[in-house]
């Protein structure tokens, strides 16, 4: 059983362009034009996640404050994309 913020990032990869993409655009979606903010932010929570686990920091405080990024993380860039594909087609 996943998550629903697993569920929410595999919806929005589904608008993110792919390498194949038969449209052959070559251009950036609006979502990553305009959301380089909080995809960058959304990175750096990622990455400070990815350290804390790498360093085995097993206290939970830690843990849960690296942790505590996500969410506003996720939900500012589900957002941000949100509108700017509305907006965009």
């Amino acid at each position: 059983m996943s998550s629903p913020l697993i569920e929410t990032l595999v919806e929005n990869a589904k608008y993110m362009p792919q390498e194949d993409d038969a449209s052959g655009s070559g251009q950036p979606s609006k979502c990553e034009v305009e959301c380089q903010p909080q995809q960058a932010a959304l990175v750096a929570c990622m990455n400070s996640i990815r350290d804390d686990r790498e360093n085995n920091r097993s206290d939970t405080d830690d843990n849960g404050n690296a942790n505590a990024c996500l969410a506003p993380s996720v939900a500012a860039w589900t957002e941000c994309c949100t509108l700017a594909n509305a907006n965009g087609n």
